[in-house]
């Protein structure tokens, strides 16, 4: 679950950004930049109800994460970054359709970020189609829109992930 966090340096460039347009552009570089990082063709972790994970990084921050539902599968989450600068915090609530070859999945729920001066950025994740579940080459592919929140600064970004004519 938490790689798709390797990149919290852009958090915490985030935090020491005083323009708010320039911290909306760090959370959107993390937020993209961990999506190369959650596709794997392995099994994905499934965690059983209650278990939970704790880390500390390098940089200091710190993770905690619970799975508080099995089905369907949700986690919480909260990071707390270095110097306490943000904190980043959500649920995600998976679900999924089979269809055929095919598994389409979205992670729906808050993500958000909240830096020492106030201002909180939201985002939702862009969708996840994974394709020769059965037979042929399987792939994986991210599809549809991430919106990002700044409702302080009123800021608000919408970026479409492999838009299709």
């Amino acid at each position: 679950m938490t790689t798709n966090w390797d990149y919290l340096d852009l958090l915490t460039a985030a935090a020491d950004c005083t323009c708010p347009a320039d911290r909306m552009k760090f959370v959107i570089a993390f937020a993209v930049s961990g999506m190369c990082r959650q596709v794997s063709f392995h099994k994905p972790f499934n965690p059983i109800l209650g278990e939970t994970y704790q880390a500390t990084y390098d940089n200091g921050a710190q993770v905690f994460c619970e799975q508080i539902c099995h089905h369907p599968p949700i986690s919480s989450w909260q990071v707390t970054g270095p110097s306490n600068k943000y904190t980043f915090y959500g649920n995600g609530n998976w679900s999924a359709g089979i269809k055929g070859n095919s598994v389409k999945g979205r992670q729906s729920g808050v993500n958000c970020v909240v830096f020492n001066d106030g201002s909180k950025i939201t985002y939702e994740l862009a969708g996840i189609t994974v394709k020769g579940m059965l037979w042929g080459q399987r792939s994986v592919k991210y599809g549809g829109k991430m919106m990002f929140i700044d409702e302080i600064n009123k800021l608000h970004c919408e970026i479409e992930v492999d838009p299709q004519p």
